[in-house]
């Protein structure tokens, strides 16, 4: 999914006036904003945080050692930090005729790596070349044999409507191949149809495929603001990430296959995913842009039901049939460790708050205030929202915001995201809750307690231009079912 040309014009046109503006050197004016709550909704999603990398990354490096592995302890607390739940093995080099399909070892290394970090397997099948459902059959038959617990479901191809273009031909291919699968697994678990682009392909798979008990997720592919390679510059591209075309694009793609896979009762989750395809934009989708715009990603997608998303990461991705430097990761391995970017503040901050269930959030702000706010409930009284200033740089404004929460909360803390001098260009030096991850993948960032006490039950919190806040309500009570949980650990 891409923005319009019309809309790219516009972000220019408004990105231009804005650099244009006189920067007077004074501290920008505080806008007030008024933040409500409504009743708690849909549970989120406990595996809703997912990596996706490319098959290749399960082969052995040129020193012989598998990325994947048990050993590597850096990559491993990386992603309890994140709280990274899902993995996803597929991409590019899963259909491609000259990357070697995993043996084995490989796999044994790439499960045995899944297991110590706690994280369920998305695990992509080669459908693409000549049909061979016998090897993906033996191939399943192994892991699942092996490996069961560690595997969420398999998906077969990647993004087949690039190559078959029509759904007829794969879903012949499909049924074949799942059939086989199933005859060596009878316990395999499916997703599908893992395309790109819009939603048609899913509302296919579902109508043909949906009833199966063995289907049990509704998986799409898609990077919101299209082609790094056609990114006009790079103040363009940071800016197209933070505009609010971007909501278009997202009920845009959802409203293609959302309403399918609510008819057939099945999850969804966006299996593949990341701001700009081909290995994302240079000094864009490495920049602190992309974490205002990740953590605000993150949530609508909650907010609207998805059962998760995978970003799309790794040192290198697969742009077509080459490997191209990725711009996008959540992370880089290093010999060093681990350089988190600032994406992966971003997972962290969702991390801290994307807990319990979901609770509607209704912002009363002047026209034009580039803001949203995310807020859960979980089962011990507590409330956490997130806060999302993305007005930036001439145009930048310093927020206050009063929380209607009422009276059910005794304190509050607080912590921010923030990147030097509030420029959304920066690469390096965010921060969150004033910590910067270690090359060792751990992040010590502390709470504040929010100064003041709530009136009325509304507290006054400062959410500065280009910046997410995390604020956490704590309860006066705690809830019956939160009792109930303390008494079955006694």
């Amino acid at each position: 999914m891409r923005i319009q040309r019309t809309e790219k014009i516009i972000i220019l046109l408004t990105a231009v006036i804005m650099t244009c503006c006189s920067a007077s050197g004074q501290a920008q004016p505080v806008i007030s904003a008024k933040i409500s709550l409504g009743t708690p909704t849909q549970q989120i999603s406990p595996d809703f945080s997912g990596l996706s990398f490319e098959m290749k990354t399960l082969l052995p490096g040129k020193n012989g050692r598998y990325f994947f592995r048990p050993s590597n302890k850096n990559l491993i607390q990386v992603f309890k930090t994140l709280g990274i739940k899902c993995l996803r093995v597929g991409g590019n080099t899963a259909d491609l005729a000259g990357v070697p399909i995993p043996g084995h070892r490989a796999i044994d290394s790439f499960f045995r790596f899944a297991r110590a970090a706690h994280v369920k397997v998305i695990y992509t099948l080669r459908l693409r070349g000549k049909p061979d459902p016998q090897r993906d059959a033996r191939i399943a038959g192994y892991i699942m044999r092996h490996y069961p617990r560690q595997m969420l479901c398999f998906a077969i191809g990647n993004e087949p409507n690039l190559y078959d273009r029509q759904f007829g031909k794969y879903r012949q291919l499909w049924n074949t191949y799942a059939r086989a699968i199933l005859h060596n697994a009878p316990n395999a678990k499916f997703d599908g149809p893992s395309s790109t682009g819009s939603g048609r392909w899913a509302i296919d798979f579902l109508q043909n495929f949906g009833r199966w008990p063995q289907v049990i997720l509704l998986s799409q592919h898609t990077y919101v603001g299209g082609s790094a390679w056609k990114v006009p510059s790079p103040t363009i591209g940071r800016e197209e990430l933070l505009s609010a075309q971007m909501f278009d694009v997202y009920r845009r793609f959802n409203r293609d296959f959302g309403h399918i896979a609510a008819e057939y009762h099945k999850p969804f989750r966006l299996e593949e995913t990341n701001s700009f395809y081909n290995g994302g934009a240079k000094n864009v989708s490495d920049t602190f842009a992309s974490a205002l715009w990740g953590l605000d990603y993150m949530w609508w997608w909650t907010t609207h039901g998805c059962n998760g998303l995978n970003f799309h990461t790794g040192n290198w991705v697969a742009a077509g049939p080459r490997l191209t430097r990725c711009r996008y990761a959540v992370f880089w391995t290093t010999p060093r460790g681990v350089d988190v970017h600032p994406l992966g503040y971003a997972m962290e901050a969702y991390h801290l708050a994307a807990r319990g269930k979901v609770v509607p959030v209704h912002i009363l702000a002047p026209a034009g205030l580039d803001l949203s706010a995310y807020a859960a409930a979980t089962p011990d009284g507590n409330l956490y929202l997130t806060i999302i200033n993305k007005t930036h740089g001439p145009g930048g404004r310093n927020v206050d915001i009063a929380i209607a929460a009422g009276t059910s909360y005794s304190s509050a803390a607080e912590m921010a995201l923030t990147a030097p001098e509030h420029t959304i260009a920066a690469r390096s030096g965010v921060t969150l809750g004033g910590a910067s991850f270690t090359s060792g993948g751990k992040w010590n960032g502390q709470w504040h307690a929010v100064s003041g006490r709530a009136r009325a039950g509304v507290w006054h919190i400062a959410a500065p231009a280009a910046s997410a806040v995390i604020v956490q309500l704590h309860g006066k009570h705690i809830s019956q079912t939160a009792q109930v949980l303390m008494r079955s650990f006694k």
